[in-house]
Formats: C-alpha cells, structure tokens, sequence
C-alpha cells in the first residue's frame, strides 16, 4: 500500500495537468467583481442616490406668451391692435411636500445599501456551499483514486500469487472485480468533481475550470451553540419601515394644495401702453381630496412591514433548522475521526498482514478496506454537512468570521457586512 501510495504521489506530482487549486478567499473576491446581482444593486443604489438629487429641487416655473386682438377685421385687422403678454409661472409647493419627498428618496438609498448587502450575504453563502460540495467532491476523487491504485497493486500480487499456486481462481476473480468496481466509482467521482467545479466556476463567472481546495473542509469555527440567532436583515427590515413612513407622510403633504403665482407684462402696441399682471391659482378639491393616496399608502406600508417581518421569522426558523444540521453534523464527524475511522485503520492493518501470510482470504481484506474507504467518505460527507449548516447560519447571521468563512475587509470592508 505504501509503494502504491508512493507511487500515485509522484504521478499526480508529474502531472502537466495539475494546476494549483483556486482558495475561498480568491473564489470571494473574483465573486465581488463578477457577480451581475452586485453590479445591479449598485446600479440600485445609484439611481435611489439620483432619486434623491431630484427629489431636493423646487419645481421649475413656466413662461407663458399670449397674443390677442390680431389677424381678425375690422379694427383688429393686422397686429396694430394687439395684445401681447408675457407672464412667469411659479408653483409653490404647500404641506412639506419638498421634505417629504426627500425623506422618501434617502429611505430609498437606505433600503437599497441595505439590499446590497443582503445580495452579497447570500451571495457568499452560496459560495460557501458550492465550494463546500466542489472541495468535497475533489476530496471524494482522491480517495477513490487511492483505491484504484491499491486495487491494482492487490491485483497484481494476486496474479503472482495465483501463477505460482498459492491462491484459487475464484480468489482471484474477486481480486480483479473489486478493481473494477474501484475504477468505475473513480469514474463517477471525477464527473462529479467535473460538476461540482464547473458549477463554481459559473459561479465566479470564469471561463476557465476552477478547482477547489479540500483543505477548505477542515476550516475551523465556534461552538454552534456560541452563535446567537440574531438576523442580519433588520437593517433592510428598518430601511423598509422608514421607507413606508416616508410614503404615508408624502401622501399626506400631497393632500395640501399648492398655490400658483403668476407675474408678467402685457403690451398693448395701439394705446402704446404697457401693464403689469399678476395673480394667484390655487386647486379645489372638490373631487379629489387625496385620502384615498393616503389610505392606500397606510395599505402597501403595512403589507411591506408584514411581509418583512415573516421574511425575519424564516430566516430564524433556517437559521435554527441550519444549527441543529450543524450540531448533527459535528457530532457524526467527532464519531468518525474519533471511533469509527482508526477503528477501521487498525482492520485494515491487521487484515493486511494475514492476507500477505496467506491466514486470511481476499474477502476479509477486501471488507476492510471497503469499510476504510466509506468511514473516509463518511467523514468527507460530514464535513461537508458543517460546510453547508455553516453557510447556512452565515447567510441569515452574516457570523462570516466566527464561522470561519474570510470577509474581503481588504477590497471593501461593507461588502458582506
């Protein structure tokens, strides 16, 4: 086993194929800068910042020319006779219309940086749970790449033996059967890890393959039970509640009517003369007094501040489903590394050695490495169980640093904030 490990290190090592593995750290920061979900809640939060600019300004008055008595008969033959005049428009907004707008605009920047980083929250999350079942699915290749190799080398002490006498046919056969059922789980493994690496490498949005590192696996973190369930979104929940006050205020300064104030010349060419004009506009609001605005603003404010809050309530029912994943998944992980895998060691070794002296049949041995190979993977599945509950806490949390998943403080220190 020795020669074959040997043996496979130094083919893998001599490989031109082999290329170094991308980190979660550098799968993270390519994510930032490829992701089109981020570009769009930029673009998000720079139209809201527009918004606000033109939310801020004063309406923009109105000039207005009338001609009268001209091109008609009689004395209003020609244009001698008319009237020329020349008046401004002001409107003049009433009821802080002005502030109201305004208040709505910032809730709307508010709500979209808080968006913004629920986007990459999630974004990250699903990183962490692609790169989780890519490291896995390498690692699961690895060892099922050792087995074929050891495979083979039984195989071929197996012909020596059966060339000399010392083993039956039959004993043989089995030999060579579990090498071909060693290749085809190989086989199987390595278009797994094909998927799992093209996924994260659409994921990151590169065109090239991206592999991943199994040491990501064995990432530390707390205690599950040191993590508190407080969700990450109330910042966007808040910005939502602002967002809705805001809108109800607006509906009810838009319920004020504003004034028009009109000032120009006239011109009259006959008499030679020349007057100012003036005057005031105000609406009547005998139709519509805009407290059905109001109303239907109260409406969609308290079907968002709804909505948000059973949006809270899931997200601490994943979160909880997402611990208790986490602690089932440790605890069949300290299993494995602390029974069931040297268990299954000591088998082998000692199985081994019995069918080298020829005391023990391959049937024997080949049930123990059967059992080595699946505590190997069961570990491999548990780990990447606590990769996924991880992800999963992080996501509702944003705990990105107690769970042991990098926050890219060094490009932008809000960015999965």
């Amino acid at each position: 086993m020795r020669r074959a490990c040997l043996a496979l290190l130094l083919a893998g090592a001599a490989s031109p194929a082999a290329t170094a593995p991308m980190t979660f750290g550098e799968a993270a920061a390519r994510l930032v800068t490829e992701a089109p979900a981020l570009r769009a809640a930029d673009a998000a939060r720079r139209a809201a910042e527009a918004g606000l600019l033109d939310a801020d300004r004063r309406p923009n008055p109105s000039a207005d020319i009338e001609i009268e008595n001209f091109a008609g008969t009689g004395p209003y033959r020609g244009v001698d006779g008319a009237e020329i005049t020349a008046v401004i428009e002001q409107p003049i907004e009433l009821g802080g219309k002005r502030r109201a707008r305004t208040a709505v605009a910032r809730a709307d920047i508010a709500l979209a940086l808080a968006e913004r980083q629920g986007e990459a929250r999630r974004l990250l999350a699903e990183l962490a749970r692609t790169y989780g079942n890519a490291a896995a699915s390498r690692a699961r290749a690895t060892i099922a790449q050792e087995q074929v190799a050891l495979a083979e080398t039984l195989a071929a002490q197996s012909a020596r033996r059966l060339a000399v006498g010392d083993i039956a046919e039959v004993e043989h056969d089995r030999v060579l059967v579990s090498l071909g059922e060693a290749r085809t789980e190989l086989e199987r493994n390595r278009r797994d890890t094909e998927t799992a690496e093209r996924n994260l490498a659409l994921l990151v949005g590169a065109t090239e393959a991206v592999e991943a590192d199994p040491s990501f696996l064995a990432t530390g973190s707390v205690d599950p039970a040191q993590i508190a369930i407080v969700t990450a979104d109330d910042s966007r929940i808040a910005a939502i509640a602002d967002r809705e006050r805001a809108r109800v205020a607006a509906a009810r300064a838009g319920r004020i009517p504003d004034l028009t104030a009109r000032g120009g010349v006239r011109v009259a060419r006959e008499e030679e003369a020349v007057a100012l004009v003036a005057g005031v506009s105000i609406p009547l609001p005998f139709f519509n007094n805009g407290r059905a605005r109001v109303v239907q603003a109260q409406a969609e404010a308290e079907r968002a501040n709804l909505a948000a809050e059973a949006q809270r309530r899931d997200a601490r029912r994943t979160a909880e489903r997402a611990l208790g994943n986490w602690r089932s998944a440790l605890r069949s992980l300290e299993n494995i590394e602390g029974r069931t895998l040297p268990a299954a060691e000591r088998l082998v070794a000692l199985t081994e050695r019995g069918y080298r002296l020829g005391a023990l049949p391959y049937r024997d041995l080949a049930d123990a490495q059967t059992s080595l190979y699946a505590s190997r993977r069961a570990r491999i599945d548990a780990q990447e169980q606590v990769a996924t509950a991880k992800a999963d806490v992080a996501e509702v949390t944003g705990a990105y640093s107690a769970l042991g998943l990098p926050i890219l403080s060094e490009r932008n220190p809000e960015v999965f904030k």
